[in-house]
C-alpha cells in the first residue's frame, strides 16, 4: 500500500463531506455529510484496505460476513452478488442491522487483489434504512469511482 500519496483521491466523494483517514487502521478515507438527516443517523462512506489471510474473494468475504453477523445486532443479509467489474474479483453485499428504530442499511463492495500483493479493498456505505433512497445513487457512483489499482504500491 502506498504511503507517500494521498490515497483519498482514489475515491470520488461529495466535496462538502467531512473526511478523515487512519492509515494505521487501514482506513483510506471515511466521510460523512456536514449535516445529519432528520432520521438522526449520519450516512457514512468508508474505504478500507486490509491484508486478508484468504487468497480468494469468496473465502475472505464469507469470513468477513460471518464476523459482521456475529457482531452486529439484527444482522440481515439482503443481497449477495459477484460482479464482473474489471481485473479484480468484486463482491457486493447489502445488509441491515440494528435494534429498535435505529435500523441501518449497509452496502458493501469488496475487491480482492492478489497481484502484486494480497489486499482486500472494501467500500462500506451506511445509512438509516429510511434515508436509503436519498443516498443509494450516490453510493453507486462512489463505488463506480473506485480503482483498486490506485491503492496498490508500485512494484519495486
Amino acid at each position: 500500500m502506498s504511503t507517500d500519496t494521498d490515497l483519498s483521491t482514489a475515491i470520488a466523494l461529495p466535496a462538502s463531506w467531512v473526511r478523515r483517514c487512519d492509515p494505521a487502521r487501514g482506513v483510506v478515507v471515511a466521510a460523512r455529510p456536514p449535516t445529519v438527516p432528520p432520521s438522526g443517523v449520519s450516512p457514512q462512506i468508508t474505504l478500507r484496505v486490509s491484508e486478508p489471510a484468504e487468497t480468494d474473494l469468496d473465502t475472505w468475504r464469507e469470513r468477513a460476513l460471518g464476523e459482521l453477523a456475529a457482531g452486529l445486532p439484527g444482522f440481515d443479509l439482503e443481497d449477495d452478488d459477484r460482479v464482473d467489474a474489471g481485473p479484480y474479483p468484486l463482491a457486493y453485499h447489502r445488509f441491515g442491522h440494528g435494534e429498535g428504530g435505529d435500523h441501518v442499511l449497509v452496502e458493501q463492495w469488496a475487491w480482492h487483489v492478489s497481484d502484486p500483493v494480497c489486499l482486500g479493498v472494501t467500500l462500506t456505505c451506511a445509512v438509516a434504512r429510511g434515508d436509503y433512497v436519498d443516498y443509494c445513487d450516490l453510493f453507486d457512483a462512489v463505488a463506480a469511482s473506485i480503482e483498486p489499482s490506485l491503492l496498490i504500491a508500485p512494484a519495486a
